[in-house]
């Protein structure tokens, strides 16, 4: 079985705007994949589901990053592990860091969609379920993509 992996990170510096912040996980999560979506439809992509598996994940691995103030992707050997034990034949990984204590999906998508990898990433044709997580910790606010498909 061929696998695919894809990585890409995304940083902003600058605080954000206080009225363009949103923190509650779940209404983050579902616009996060109404605009994905819309993202994909325009480029001629059919649309992915949110799925709680990848939900948790994208979470535990934000909360992680979060605590520890540090960008950092998965191993490939941990990607490798994630595939096999879900069956998946692909998956792929976002981050976003923001210095400010928060960011809205607009502005998180935005940004990966601005990034070569980040952009294939959301775009990738195999990719059919992701899950989003979100983590506020002292050196801001995090943001994981994860992606798979198969």
């Amino acid at each position: 079985m061929a696998a695919v992996f894809g990585l890409a990170a995304a940083w902003l510096a600058a605080p954000l705007p206080a009225a363009a912040k949103g923190n509650d996980d779940e209404v983050f999560q579902q616009e996060a994949v109404r605009q994905i979506n819309g993202f994909r439809a325009s480029e001629k992509r059919g649309p992915v589901t949110l799925d709680p598996a990848l939900n948790a994940l994208a979470s535990e691995w934000a909360a992680k990053l979060a605590h520890e103030g540090e960008m950092e992707h998965r191993s490939m050997g941990n990607m490798r592990t994630l595939l096999s034990s879900h069956g998946w034949s692909a998956l792929n990984e976002n981050l976003f860091m923001s210095s400010a204590p928060s960011a809205s999906p607009s502005e998180v998508i935005a940004a990966w969609k601005e990034s070569t990898g980040h952009r294939r990433n959301l775009l990738q044709g195999n990719i059919t379920r992701i899950g989003i997580g979100t983590a506020a910790g002292k050196a801001g606010f995090f943001v994981v993509f994860n992606g798979a498909g198969g």
